[in-house]
């Protein structure tokens, strides 16, 4: 890829409103940049090993300026402000190597001035060619009178072999920059004619295929007639067709709109079916909580009664012990009695010595005899009570029955209010897939609505279309019949 290919990709801008001439303008301006920017890096290098600062400052500005044109029409499109900045370091570095030479008169540069206004004249337009070639002869003609009167001192000090060379160069290069351009020049004025060549030549094909085609005018002119003829069969075909389809597209609106409000009361009371169903599976669901709660109170009632059979249990089994106790106590007394009644005969025996153990003795059977009477009462309190209990146990256990079986009577309610539960949802489940396919009824006749719709409105442009076929056909006939008279 040439230097000229890689600085026109780097700045010519990927879109752009530019017609054939722009953009032949902004090529020619890109290669003059670039050929500048050359020579400015040749300057600065040259200036560098025999050190001149102005000359190497107006070096580093025409390289900063061409490369800043060359930004200016990729980013700005601006083609005229490229070319005044492009021209103003070409004339600043170009008019300051003559001037520190010593001038037009003496500097070894001075083909340089021929060499910018060849330049200025091979990219800018006449106006702007001429006022810029004026600025140069104008700051020329000062260089002249001053040299002239010797007021140009030379400030470039070189040995000779630094003078030979500033000679070859300000001759030779000026010159090679005017070949280079030149031929671009002509390279690109060759390319020009080489495609205004290419478009005569295809105008004149194109000259010879419309003679060619004028011939097959009257072939096709006939062949126009026969087809505008068959075309007028067809497009009344059509048209018959097109009447007949709107027709029946109308008798499938109204069997679509008929369909459509069937489908929406099915819909509607599907709705409702669906609504009552969802409050009968809430109030199923209900009545499930308080079985199951009642459920769970009697199985609370069974093991309390099973707790009172157990206490009563207990309590016989204490009364059994009381009863013991007191049977106990009776043989205490009965065997108390006797031992009194045996003091007594033998406190009668004893006399007067005996009379106070006689006593003792008589009190003794009184006690004994209280404590007889009091184990029989407690043994009959016992027995009573034991007669309460025994009922009070066979009334517990009788509950205990009724309420088992109560209890299986709910379980019973329970399953049989689980199963109604579930086929309530299985019914839910149902009813909301028929809704589901209900509203996919409607969802279908609203389509088939909008299809028949659609299908009556393509019938209608294929109504005007036939009509404008058949404008067609008799335009086609009136040009034929024009061409053939």
């Amino acid at each position: 890829m040439t230097p000229l290919a890689i600085w026109r990709k780097l700045f010519f801008p990927k879109r752009h409103g530019w017609n054939d001439d722009q953009v032949r303008l902004v090529d020619t301006l890109l290669f003059f940049t670039l050929l500048c920017l050359f020579t400015g890096l040749y300057s600065l290098m040259k200036w560098a090993q025999q050190p001149h600062t102005l000359l190497m400052i107006t070096s580093m500005i025409l390289i900063s300026v061409e490369v800043i044109a060359a930004a200016t029409i990729r980013f700005l499109r601006q083609i005229n402000l490229a070319l005044n900045l492009g021209f103003f370091g070409m004339v600043l570095h170009a008019l300051n190597v003559i001037y520190q030479g010593g001038g037009i008169l003496t500097s070894s540069q001075s083909l340089w001035v021929a060499v910018l206004i060849i330049a200025f004249y091979l990219t800018a337009n006449l106006v702007m060619a001429t006022l810029w070639s004026l600025v140069v002869i104008a700051l020329s003609a000062v260089m002249v009178q001053q040299g002239l009167q010797q007021q140009i001192v030379v400030t470039i000090a070189l040995s000779e072999a630094g003078e030979a060379i500033e000679a070859w160069s300000g001759m030779i290069l000026p010159l090679v920059v005017i070949v280079v351009a030149q031929g671009y020049s002509c390279a690109a004025r060759f390319k020009a004619n080489q495609a205004q060549a290419e478009a005569q030549q295809n105008m004149q094909s194109s000259a010879a295929k419309a003679q060619a085609g004028e011939q097959r005018l009257g072939q096709v002119l006939t062949q126009a007639s026969e087809d505008a003829s068959a075309l007028s069969g067809v497009a009344t075909a059509l048209d018959t067709q097109a009447l007949t389809l709107h027709r029946q597209v109308t008798q499938l609106n109204v069997n679509c709109e008929s369909q459509a409000s069937a489908a929406e009361q099915m819909s509607q009371q599907v709705s409702q079916m669906t609504q009552d169903m969802r409050q009968s599976e809430q109030f199923m669901e209900e009545l499930k909580g308080r079985c199951q709660s009642i459920d769970r109170r009697a199985a609370n009632s069974a093991q309390s009664l099973e707790a009172s059979t157990n206490a009563i249990a207990a309590i016989l089994k204490s009364n059994q012990e009381i009863v013991s106790v007191a049977d106990l106590i009776t043989s205490v007394a009965e065997q108390t009695n006797l031992l009194a009644l045996n003091a007594a005969i033998e406190a009668a025996r004893a006399g007067e010595y005996g009379r106070g153990f006689a006593v003792v003795a008589e009190q003794v059977r009184e006690l004994s005899a209280k404590s007889n009477r009091s184990a029989i009462e407690i043994r009959q309190l016992l027995g009573n009570s034991r007669d309460e209990v025994i009922q009070g146990q066979r009334v517990i256990e009788q509950s205990a029955e009724e309420l088992t079986q109560i209890i299986d009577q709910i379980a019973s309610v329970v399953h049989d209010v689980n199963q109604l539960a579930g086929l309530m949802t299985q019914q839910g489940e149902a009813l909301t897939q028929l809704n589901c396919a209900s509203s996919e009824v409607a969802s279908s006749v609203v389509g088939t609505n909008q299809v028949s719709e659609s299908v009556a409105i393509e019938g209608e442009q294929l109504a005007k279309r036939v009509e404008q076929l058949q404008a067609l056909a008799n335009s086609l006939t009136k040009v034929v019949h024009c061409q053939a008279g």
